[in-house]
């Protein structure tokens, strides 16, 4: 019976020392807002590096770009990829609904890059204060084609009438440092069901054993 418990204990304690499987986290190397505004022809007009923006109305498109340097991820398998934005300004009426936009980039943001990018994903946007958006597809195919920098371009997909326009600012100079990118965030921990199950099991294989050492004392007797 000691051997038994000595045995659970251990794995117990196995199962629950396994600490989280560390995340790696990347920062943009480049980030910033391109404009199209007066006229709103498709050429970009200004580029602002101290903010992350998104609008869309009739006379201007303000697209938010970000770029990260995916050359420590080389070899990599790419389970998870979560873009995790915080949300510095915002303007209803909502949803808002996002474009989300993903290129091969290079590390420099440019008024080139206004309409880099092909549609991944769209995110509607509620008002909430954080953004997380799933990029695992995009970034793990950038990581297999050795693509140093992957590119994201969040877009307003929808033009809305000025006295009727969602805006959302990820960024400012106030919070400079409110986007990165979590790779392969997963934790080892194990469920409570789980748990459960291997107790139950073990409290089984005591039982038995109990009850046949039980049994060869009757018969000896």
């Amino acid at each position: 019976m000691k051997k038994i418990l000595l045995i659970v204990a251990i794995l117990i304690l196995v199962l629950y020392c396994e600490r989280p499987a560390q995340a790696t986290i990347l920062f943009p190397n480049a980030d910033a807002t391109i404009f199209d505004f007066g006229p709103k022809d498709g050429i970009p007009d200004f580029i602002n590096h101290s903010g992350l923006q998104a609008f869309n109305v009739p006379f201007g498109d303000d697209r938010a770009l970000l770029e990260f340097n995916l050359s420590s991820l080389s070899g990599t398998n790419i389970s998870s990829a979560i873009l995790d934005l915080d949300v510095a300004d915002t303007l209803g009426p909502y949803p808002m609904t996002l474009g989300i936009y993903t290129y091969s980039g290079d590390g420099i943001i440019n008024n080139d890059d206004f309409g880099a990018g092909s549609l991944w994903t769209t995110y509607n946007y509620n008002g909430e204060n954080n953004v997380l958006l799933d990029l695992t597809g995009a970034i793990s195919n950038q990581v297999n084609a050795s693509q140093t920098y992957a590119g994201i371009n969040i877009r307003g997909q929808n033009v809305s009438a000025l006295s009727n326009a969602p805006y959302v600012a990820f960024h400012n100079t106030d919070n400079p440092r409110a986007a990165l990118l979590r790779i392969n965030e997963t934790s080892s921990v194990p469920e409570p069901t789980s748990l459960l199950l291997f107790l139950s099991g073990a409290g089984l294989i005591y039982l038995s054993r109990k009850n046949k050492r039980h049994f060869k004392n009757f018969l000896l007797d």
